[in-house]
C-alpha cells in the first residue's frame, strides 16, 4: 500500500528533524491506516446532546446522559471486550476490566493536567468492528485546554459531526471552529439537534435552513451536509436522525475507500504544523540576523527584509517589463485583433451580394443592362464597404486606440502631443477599391469562397491595424524606456543604501528559502513519486513498527456507592452585559435631539452674511461677491436637508421613522406591494401642522403599472376597462411565488378602482385619519404616487424632510429610479434590516447599487440600522449579528459602514413615556445612534453650508483690503497700475473668449467610453448568479404545473434581473460621468484661473458643482422578442434531466451566448446617447463657468480702476472691512 509508505516517509522526516510531537502524530496515523480503524468524530457543545446522540446510534447507554460535563479530556468509543482505558501524559495508560466505576472515570475526565484521553470498548454495542466514535469536550468550554485538546486529536478523525443545539447555531465559536476544521481538510456535517424548539409561526423552517446555510458560508465554511434532528420527539415531522443514522452507516460501509484519503489528508496540516516547528528552532538565527539591523530605526528594521524583496522584485519587474514591452502589447493587439468580429451575419450578407454581382453571368435586366449592371454591382459594392467599415470603427478602430492608450498612460507616457497623436493616426483609411482587389478572379458564388473572401478581407484589415498599432508602438517606446529606466535607477540606488545590512537580508532571506524547501519537499512526500531509497527505508521501517500504545497497566476498579442529589437542576443563564458594543464619541458630539440646533447655527451664519452685505453696499468691484453672499443667505434661510430611508418592507422603516419623530405617525403598511414615498416635512404657513397630501397616480400611469403585473400572467390588455375585466377572470394557482404580489396588487385596483377614479392625476389634501387608510389599504394606496405630511417635531423644526421611501422589494418598476433619485441627491441615507431577517435579493441589489456609487459622493453620508435589536439574547449575540452585517456590506462594496442596532419598538415607547413625563431608559439604544446622526447633519451637513459662507467673508474682507491700499497709492503708481490693468482685462477677455474646449470634450468621450466598455464585463460577471436564481428547483417542478410556461417564466426572470442590472450600472455611470464634468470644470477654473494670476491676480469665487438631471434608463431588456430563445429554451426536457443530467448548464451556456449580441447592443445604443447627452451638458456648464469668470473680472476691474482713479471713501471701505472681521 503506497499511502502507508508515504506516511512512513513523512514520519521519517520529521523524526529526522527532531519534530517528535508531529511525528508521533503521523506515527498514529500509520497505525490508524494499518488497524484501518474509522473514526467518527463529535463536536460541538455540551449541552447539544452529543452523548444522547451517540448512545443512539451505538444502541445502548454507553455514555450516561451528561457523562463528562466539564470534560477536559476526548472519550474513544469501540466495539469489544468491555473495558474503560485512561490514557496519562506521564505515565502508562491503566485499563479497568468491566464493571468499572464510570462516576469515576467521568472524574478522571475531569482532570486535564495529567490525563490526555479515555477510551471505552464495549462488547453490546451495534458498532462494527473497526469503526471507533470519539466524543470530544465542548468547544464552548471557557477552558482554552478543552479546545485545544479536541483540535489536536481530530487529525485521527475521518469524519466530523458537528453537533448544535437549535438555538444556539449562529456563534461565532460555531464559525470559527467548523471553519478551522475545514481549513484542516476534514469533512464537516452540521447536526442542528432539538429541532422540536422549532416554532413555525415565528420562523419558517426554509428560511431557518437558508439563513443556517448563508451564514455559515459567510464565514467561508462550506459544509459537506446538514442534518437536522430531534431525539426527544423522534415522530416530528422536520427530525432527520434516520437520514443521519443512514448516511452515518453508509460511510461506514464505504470505510476502507474513506479512510485512505482520509489519512492522507489528516497529514498535509501536520506539515504545516511543522513548519511553525521549524520557525521555532530557527528562531535563534532570525533574531541573530535580525539583530543586525538594530542601526536602522524599529519601524523601518521590521521592513528591512521585505523592502530589500520588494527592491529586488521590482528590479527584475522593472528590467523584465522592459525586455518585454514589445510582446506585451503586440499580445494585447493580437487579442483585439482575434476577438473583432468584423463578419456578422448582415455583413456576411452584403459581401455575397457584392460577389454575386461580379460573376460573369450577372445581369440586370434587358435594356440598357450593361450599364444597369454595372451600377448595381457599384451599389453592391458601397452597401458591403460602409456595413464593413461601421464593423472595423467598432471592433477595431476604437478598442486599439482605446487599449493603446491606456498602454501607454499606464506606463506613465501623459504626453499630451503623443497621446493626441494615437487618437488621430491610429487608424487605417480604406475604400471600397480594397474589398474589390481581394475578389478572386473566375470564383464562384459558393458558400465555401464567400467564406473565404470574407476571411480574407477581415484578416487584411486586420494585418493593416496591426502593422499600423507597430508603427506606433515604434513611436513611443522610447518614452516608456527613459520611464523604465528612471524608475531603475531610484531602485537600485535605494538598494545600495541597504549593502551594509546585506548579510543579514540575505541570511534571513536564506531561512525563507529553506522553510519553502522543506514545505515542497514534505508534500512532495505524500503526492510525488518515491524515490527508491525512500520505499526502501520505509519498508524496512512498517517491518519493526510497532504502535504508539506504550504496555498497559491492568487494574480491578472498585464499585462505590452514589447518592442521587436532590432538588431541582439550576440551569446556567446568560448574562447580558450592556454596553459591549462600544461607541466612540466624537469630537462636538450632539448629545440629544435638545441641543440639535440647525435652525440657530445656520441662522447665526444668515446674519453674518445680511451684515457683510449690508455694509459692501455701493461699494464697487465687490458686486458679484456681495451677490454670492446674498445667494447663499437665501439658501441658508430656506435650508431643508433631506434624509430617505430605505430597506425592505419588512425592516421597520416606518417603526423607525416613528421612533425618530417620537410619535406613532406613520401606520405600519401590511402591503408588501405598493407601499407609497411618504415625506414628512416642515409645517409652514401653506401648509399647516396635519396637513397631508396625497398625489394620485394619472390613469396612463396605473394602467402602466397594470400592464407590467398583467404580463407575468401571460395578460394583455388595451385599455384599463380592458384590464378590469382581465383581472376580474384572473387567478392564482401558488404555484410562483413571485406571482403572488402582482395578485395582490392587481385585485386591489380592481376592487378600489370605482372610488379612485373620479381623482386620478389629481393632488388630494386630506387629513391624518385619511392618511392611514392612503397607506394601509392597499385598495387605496395602489393608486398613490407620493405622500407628503406637514408635521411639527422635533426633527422637522430643524428643516429636515424624512422621506420613507417604498421598500427594495416594491413590484413597481419606477421606484428603481425613485430610489437612485434620492440616493444621489438626498443629504443622508438611513438602511434599516431587521435583526433576524437575512439580506433579500432586493436588498442586495440596493446594496450592490450604494456600493456602486458610494465613492461618487463627497462625504459618506450613509447609516445602516439594525432594527429590532432587542431579539438579541446577549450582547455577544448582537455583536455577532452587527458583525455579520458590516461583513455583509462590505461584499456589496460598502466599505467601513456605520452600523447602529436598536430597537424601534422601545425607541418610540421611551419617547412617547418621556412625553408623559415618566422615567425611562434607554435600553433601545437610539441614543447612540442620534447622536452619530445628529453630529453628522451639524458637524458634516451644516458645517459645510456655514463654512462656505465663511470663506466669502474672508474673501471680502480680502477684496477691501486690496481696494484700500489701491487707494492709498502715489498718483504715478495709480496711473502705471491703470495701464497695465486695461491692457491685462483686454489680455484676459481675449483668452477668455478663445478658450477651446476640445481637450475636454476628448476627455469626456473617452470617460464615457471607457465606462461604458466594462459594464458588459461586470453584468456577465453577474450572469450565473441571475441564472441561477431564475432557473431554480422551486420553480422548474414536475408538479403538475405547465413546463413550457414555467421554463418561459424562468427565462423572463433572467431577462428582467439582467436588464435591471444593466440600468443601474448605467444609473451607477451617469452620476460617474456627473463628477467627471465637474472635475473638467474645476480644471477649466483652475486654468482660467491661473492665466488671470499670471495677467493680473484676481481672486475668484470657486466653481460650484452643477447638478444634473438624471436620465431615464428603462430595463434594458424589457422589450426583447423572446422569439431567437426559443431553440436554446428547447435544451430543457424535463426538470430531472435538466438539474441532474447536465442540461441546466447546457442552458445556462446557450442563453449566455444568446444575450451577448443584444447586451453589446444596448450598451452600444447607451454610449451614444450618454455621449450626446452629457456633451451638451458640458459645453453648456463650461461656457456659464467662463461667463461668470468674465463677469467677476469686470466687476474686479470697475473696484480696482474705481480706486486707481475716483476719489474713494477709505474711511468706509475700512470700517466695512473691520465690521466683516468682527463677525468672522
Amino acid at each position: 500500500m503506497l499511502e502507508i509508505n508515504r506516511l512512513a516517509a513523512l514520519y521519517l522526516e520529521l523524526q529526522e528533524k527532531g519534530d517528535n510531537d508531529n511525528a508521533e502524530k503521523v506515527k498514529q496515523l500509520v497505525e490508524k491506516l494499518k488497524s484501518k480503524e474509522f473514526m467518527i468524530a463529535f463536536c460541538g457543545h455540551f449541552s447539544a446532546g452529543k452523548s444522547t446522540m451517540m448512545n443512539h446510534f451505538m444502541g445502548k447507554e454507553v455514555l450516561p446522559s451528561s457523562p463528562i460535563p466539564t470534560s477536559a479530556n476526548l472519550v474513544k468509543i469501540k466495539k469489544g471486550k468491555s473495558y474503560a482505558r485512561v490514557y496519562y501524559k506521564e505515565a502508562d495508560p491503566v485499563e479497568f476490566p468491566a464493571p468499572y466505576d464510570f462516576e469515576a472515570v467521568k472524574n478522571f475526565a475531569k482532570d486535564g493536567e495529567n490525563i490526555i484521553s479515555i477510551e471505552i470498548s464495549d462488547e453490546d454495542i451495534s458498532l462494527p468492528e473497526g469503526v471507533a466514535i470519539m466524543d470530544t469536550p465542548g468547544i464552548d468550554s471557557t477552558d482554552d485546554a478543552h479546545r485545544i485538546s479536541t483540535e489536536s486529536a481530530l487529525h485521527l478523525a475521518d469524519i466530523v459531526l458537528y453537533v448544535m443545539d437549535y438555538n444556539h447555531v449562529q456563534s461565532e465559536l460555531n464559525f470559527s471552529f467548523t471553519k478551522t476544521l475545514k481549513d484542516r481538510e476534514k469533512p464537516v456535517y452540521l447536526v442542528i439537534n432539538m429541532i422540536d424548539k422549532h416554532n413555525e409561526e415565528e420562523l419558517s423552517f426554509e428560511s431557518y435552513k437558508t439563513s443556517v446555510i448563508e451564514a455559515f458560508k459567510s464565514w467561508g465554511v462550506n459544509i459537506d451536509g446538514l442534518f437536522f434532528t430531534s431525539l426527544k420527539d423522534l415522530n416530528h415531522p422536520l427530525n432527520e436522525y434516520s437520514r443521519l443514522d443512514q448516511f452515518l452507516k453508509n460511510q461506514i460501509n464505504n470505510k476502507e475507500e474513506l479512510l485512505l484519503q482520509s489519512v492522507l489528508n489528516s497529514a498535509k496540516p501536520l506539515i504545516e504544523d511543522h513548519l511553525l516547528y521549524f520557525d521555532n528552532e530557527h528562531d535563534d538565527a532570525r533574531q541573530d540576523f535580525e539583530a543586525q539591523l538594530e542601526d536602522l530605526p524599529e519601524n523601518e528594521r521590521k521592513q528591512v527584509l521585505q523592502e530589500v524583496t520588494d527592491l529586488e522584485e521590482s528590479q527584475a519587474s522593472l528590467q523584465y517589463r522592459k525586455s518585454n514591452l514589445k510582446e506585451q502589447y503586440e499580445d494585447e493587439i493580437k487579442k483585439i485583433l482575434d476577438n473583432a468580429y468584423l463578419m456578422p451575419a448582415a455583413t456576411r450578407d452584403l459581401a455575397h451580394s457584392f460577389i454575386e454581382a461580379c460573376q460573369p453571368d450577372f445581369k440586370i435586366g434587358f435594356l440598357f443592362s450593361k450599364k444597369k449592371t454595372e451600377e448595381e454591382r457599384v451599389l453592391r459594392l458601397n452597401a458591403f464597404y460602409e456595413s464593413f467599415k461601421k464593423q472595423v470603427e467598432a471592433q477595431l478602430d476604437w478598442h486599439i486606440k482605446d487599449f493603446s492608450v491606456k498602454f501607454f498612460k499606464q506606463n506613465q507616457i501623459d504626453n499630451e502631443d503623443f497621446i493626441n497623436s494615437i487618437f488621430e493616426e491610429l487608424t487605417v483609411g480604406f475604400s471600397s477599391e480594397l474589398l474589390e482587389g481581394l475578389v478572386k478572379k473566375g470564383a464562384g458564388l459558393t458558400g465555401e469562397y464567400i467564406l473565404n473572401y470574407t476571411n480574407d478581407v477581415s484578416n487584411e484589415l486586420k494585418r493593416l491595424y496591426k502593422n499600423r498599432a507597430l508603427e506606433k508602438f515604434e513611436e513611443g517606446k522610447d518614452l516608456i524606456y527613459s520611464v523604465i529606466d528612471r524608475e531603475l535607477s531610484e531602485v537600485e540606488a535605494n538598494l545600495a543604501n541597504y549593502t551594509q545590512y546585506k548579510r543579514a537580508v540575505d541570511g534571513l532571506k536564506m531561512l525563507q528559502q529553506e522553510r519553502n524547501s522543506v514545505e515542497i519537499k514534505l508534500l512532495a512526500l505524500l503526492s510525488e513519486t518515491l524515490e527508491q531509497y525512500v520505499l526502501e527505508a520505509t519498508n524496512n521501517w512498517l517491518k519493526q513498527f510497532k504502535g504508539t500504545t506504550p504496555s498497559i497497566e491492568i487494574k480491578q476498579m472498585e464499585m462505590a456507592e452514589h447518592k442521587e442529589l436532590n432538588g431541582a437542576s439550576i440551569e446556567p443563564t446568560d448574562q447580558v452585559i450592556d454596553n459591549v458594543l462600544e461607541i466612540n464619541p466624537e469630537q462636538d458630539l450632539v448629545q440629544s435631539v435638545d441641543s440639535f440646533n440647525v435652525k440657530e447655527r445656520l441662522g447665526e451664519t444668515v446674519a453674518k452674511l445680511k451684515t457683510a452685505i449690508s455694509s459692501l453696499n455701493g461699494i464697487k468691484g465687490i458686486h458679484t461677491l456681495a451677490s454670492d453672499m446674498a445667494a447663499k443667505a437665501n439658501r441658508l434661510n430656506d435650508n431643508r436637508f433631506t434624509i430617505a430611508l430605505f430597506g425592505a418592507f419588512s425592516a421597520g422603516k416606518s417603526s423607525f421613522a416613528n421612533a425618530l419623530i417620537g410619535d406613532k405617525l406613520l401606520p405600519v403598511s401590511p402591503n408588501p406591494t405598493t407601499a407609497t414615498i411618504n415625506k414628512i416635512l416642515p409645517s409652514s404657513a401653506e401648509h399647516p401642522h396635519g396637513t397631508v397630501l396625497v398625489k394620485i397616480k394619472t390613469k396612463e400611469q396605473i394602467f402602466k403599472d397594470v400592464e407590467q403585473s398583467l404580463a407575468l400572467f401571460q395578460k394583455k390588455c388595451a385599455s384599463m376597462e380592458d384590464a378590469l375585466s382581465v383581472i376580474n377572470s384572473l387567478s392564482y394557482e401558488g404555484n410562483d411565488p413571485k406571482e403572488k404580489p402582482h395578485y395582490s396588487f392587481l385585485k386591489a385596483v380592481h376592487i378600489g378602482y370605482d372610488f379612485i377614479a373620479p381623482h386620478l392625476g389629481e393632488l388630494l389634501t386630506v387629513d391624518l385619519k385619511a392618511f392611514e387608510d392612503y397607506v394601509a389599504k392597499e385598495e387605496k394606496s395602489c393608486f398613490v404616487e407620493w405622500i407628503e405630511l406637514y408635521y411639527d417635531c422635533p426633527l422637522t423644526e430643524q428643516g429636515i424632510t424624512l422621506v420613507d421611501t417604498p421598500g427594495a422589494d416594491s413590484i413597481n418598476a419606477r421606484h428603481t429610479g425613485v430610489a437612485f433619485e434620492y440616493i444621489k441627491n438626498a443629504d443622508a441615507i438611513l438602511f434599516v434590516t431587521y435583526y433576524n431577517h437575512a439580506f433579500s435579493r432586493a436588498d442586495r441589489e440596493f446594496l450592490i447599487q450604494l456600493g456602486r456609487v458610494k465613492e461618487a459622493f463627497e462625504m459618506d453620508k450613509m447609516f445602516f440600522i439594525v432594527n429590532a435589536a432587542d431579539l438579541a439574547k446577549s450582547e455577544e449575540e448582537l455583536k455577532l449579528v452587527v458583525d455579520y452585517v458590516g461583513d455583509e456590506l462590505k461584499k456589496f462594496g460598502i466599505r467601513f459602514p456605520r452600523i447602529y442596532p436598536l430597537s424601534s419598538k422601545m425607541a418610540l415607547e421611551e419617547k412617547l413615556q418621556a412625553k408623559e413625563g415618566k422615567s425611562v431608559s434607554s435600553e433601545s439604544r437610539i441614543t447612540a445612534f442620534e447622536q452619530a446622526f445628529y453630529s453628522f447633519i451639524m458637524n458634516d451637513l451644516v458645517q459645510i453650508s456655514i463654512q462656505t459662507a465663511h470663506e466669502d467673508l474672508k474673501r471680502s474682507v480680502a477684496a477691501l483690503q486690496n481696494i484700500i491700499a489701491t487707494a492709498k497709492e502715489s498718483d504715478e503708481v495709480k496711473e502705471q497700475k491703470r495701464q497695465n490693468a486695461e491692457k491685462a482685462k483686454g489680455q484676459i477677455h481675449d483668452k477668455l473668449k478663445s478658450k477651446e474646449f476640445k481637450v475636454e470634450e476628448r476627455s469626456l468621450a473617452q470617460e464615457v467610453e471607457e465606462l461604458l466598455f466594462y459594464v458588459a464585463q461586470r453584468v456577465f460577471y453577474r450572469f450565473s448568479d441571475f441564472y441561477n436564481e431564475a432557473f431554480n428547483p422551486s420553480s422548474l417542478r414536475d408538479d403538475g404545473r405547465d413546463l413550457k410556461k414555467a421554463i418561459q417564466s424562468c427565462l423572463d426572470e433572467l431577462l428582467v434581473h439582467i436588464g435591471f442590472d444593466l440600468s443601474q450600472e448605467l444609473r451607477a455611470t451617469s452620476l460617474r460621468i456627473e463628477n467627471h464634468i465637474n472635475k473638467l470644470l474645476k480644471e477649466v477654473h483652475c486654468s482660467m484661473e491661473g492665466m488671470i494670476d499670471e495677467l493680473h491676480p484676481i481672486p475668484l469665487l470657486p466653481v460650484e458643482a452643477r447638478h444634473f438631471e438624471t436620465m431615464d434608463f428603462e430595463n434594458a431588456l424589457e422589450k426583447i422578442s423572446r422569439d431567437p430563445f426559443k431553440s436554446v429554451l428547447s435544451i430543457f426536457k424535463s426538470p430531472k434531466s435538466f438539474f441532474e443530467q447536465g442540461g441546466k448548464g447546457k442552458l445556462r451556456d446557450g442563453l449566455e451566448e444568446q444575450l451577448k449580441e443584444p447586451v453589446h447592443s444596448y450598451i452600444e445604443k447607451q454610449t451614444a446617447l450618454l455621449k450626446d447627452v452629457y456633451h451638451t451638458y458640458l459645453l453648456s456648464s463650461l461656457e456659464d463657468v467662463l461667463k461668470e469668470i468674465a463677469i467677476e473680472v469686470d466687476d474686479y476691474f470697475e473696484g480696482y480702476f474705481a480706486a486707481l482713479s475716483e476719489t474713494i471713501d477709505i474711511e468706509k471701505l475700512e470700517s466695512a472691512r473691520s465690521k466683516i472681521q468682527s463677525i468672522l
